[in-house]
């Protein structure tokens, strides 16, 4: 990958703009800088990502990502060897900083938050059409049927618990914190996260707050959903937590 192709991608989604920082480029969204290029030389570029997104990447690409050093490296700045990537990995990267910058992390800081969330999560809820939540909500419910014990229970806001027995091994996700976006996350087996994520990185994340524990996340809502994939996601998950006594009975 050149520096230009890295400028391409980062700038091939909505709202993106180029601008400046400390002599070299970046790339900003509602005015937060989600890349950089040109640091700390000509040979690298940058995305923001989450601490766990950040071990993920470097553990699946760990000659094309490292930790920045200091503090900001701490906080998930990843650097990004540009020769040796991949279009395609360099755009999950892209796409999971943009939207680590375009989430408010800290409404404490804000005035007005509670306003701003209530506002966002109104309008993330326009962009999903209730005939596809319910196609979906039907299918995961189906898929849950042929596993024993399995159940969703309601976790609120239109989300959906998956569990067995009492032990949670998913999530059905409509809206998540107002990101208007219709989502799977399950549990995985160790280091199989790193297998979707670079396979399909337009379907497949890093889900927030439970991405350093090995899950994966599923868009629902980038056409076409594969069905069967996603039903052998979701029956890997439930085998993470399941008795053997339910397990004996699955096969």
């Amino acid at each position: 990958m050149t520096p230009q192709e890295f400028s391409a991608l980062a700038l091939g989604f909505d709202g993106t703009v180029e601008s400046a920082h400390m002599n070299h480029p970046d790339f900003r969204v509602e005015g937060k800088i989600f890349a950089t290029l040109a640091y700390p030389n000509e040979e690298w570029g940058m995305v923001k990502l989450t601490p766990e997104q950040q071990r993920t990447f470097v553990e699946a690409e760990p000659k094309v990502f490292r930790p920045c050093s200091g503090k900001w490296g701490e906080r998930g700045c990843t650097n990004v060897r540009l020769a040796p990537a991949k279009k395609r990995t360099i755009k999950a990267a892209l796409q999971l900083a943009i939207e680590n910058v375009s989430v408010n992390e800290n409404p404490k800081s804000q005035p007005h938050a509670k306003t701003s969330q209530k506002t966002s999560q109104k309008a993330g809820a326009t962009r999903l059409k209730e005939a596809d939540v319910n196609r979906a909500r039907r299918h995961v419910l189906k898929i849950l049927t042929s596993l024993p014990e399995a159940a969703a229970n309601p976790s609120g806001a239109g989300h959906l618990s998956l569990e067995v027995r009492r032990k949670r091994f998913g999530y059905f996700l409509v809206n998540h914190h107002g990101d208007g976006r219709l989502a799977l996350s399950l549990k995985t087996v160790p280091g199989s996260s790193r297998k979707w994520l670079l396979a399909a990185p337009e379907r497949y994340h890093v889900p927030k707050y439970v991405g350093h524990r090995g899950w994966i996340g599923i868009w629902l809502d980038v056409p076409p959903t594969d069905w069967d994939e996603v039903e052998e996601a979701i029956t890997d998950a439930y085998r993470q937590v399941a008795p053997q006594g339910l397990l004996k009975a699955l096969d």
